[in-house]
């Protein structure tokens, strides 16, 4: 009898150890893939909301974007504890003029009150074509971070010519911005506001 109960302990165990990896994989883990029409956002946004809702500090998850072309009608939220990652310079969020160019709406990909969220590996694009049309006020970010912490931006192309401005981090404690490439970015390539502290951006590549 004893041997019976001590040997279904065992199948327990191992039961636990050999699914809890694969469930815990696919919360923590999702790949968006292009699809057409103009609110890509909408996509990646349940994604990262879906992630988010299984994620620590300890055990963060991402949510991946595959190849293609992301043209978005407004923000992708950030979430804490999420990892947002393109698969590099083929990996475009497009938008727009038109596009988060308001306080509600003041990034391509907005976090505010987030800690521990890392965005990578992509590449930014828009329908400017010229100086001109960047730099119109601070609502116009490719990228925001406010009232944030110990977050990463890294390993993205902001390609000439964009409506916002690079990345815009305010109030915010332990954000750093590096390896990136900004080319004539809106009118800041990166710009550290009032409020932020301990943030840093090295080993990036800024032409004006």
């Amino acid at each position: 009898m004893l041997e019976r109960q001590i040997g279904t302990l065992f199948l327990v165990i191992f039961l636990i150890l050999t699914t809890a990896p694969a469930a815990l994989g696919a919360q923590n883990s999702i790949t968006v893939n292009v699809t057409s029409g103009t609110d890509a956002q909408t996509a990646i946004n349940n994604a990262i909301n879906t992630v988010a809702a299984g994620t620590t500090s300890s055990n963060p998850g991402s949510v991946r974007l595959g190849a293609g072309t992301y043209q978005i009608s407004a923000p992708i939220i950030l979430k804490s504890n999420v990892v947002l990652k393109g698969a590099g310079d083929s990996t475009i969020i497009f938008a727009t003029g038109s596009v988060c160019n308001s306080e509600g709406s003041p990034a391509y990909v907005f976090g505010s009150g987030v800690s521990n969220v890392e965005v990578c590996d992509l590449q930014f694009k828009s329908t400017a074509t010229g100086p001109s049309d960047g730099g119109h006020g601070d609502y116009r970010n490719c990228i925001k971070l406010t009232s944030s912490s110990n977050s990463k931006v890294h390993d993205i192309l902001f390609t000439r010519y964009l409506y916002g401005d690079g990345v815009r981090i305010g109030n915010s404690f332990g954000i750093n911005v590096y390896n990136c490439r900004m080319y004539s970015v809106g009118y800041d390539g990166v710009s550290f506001l009032s409020g932020t502290k301990n943030s840093r951006m090295y080993n990036c590549d800024v032409q004006v």
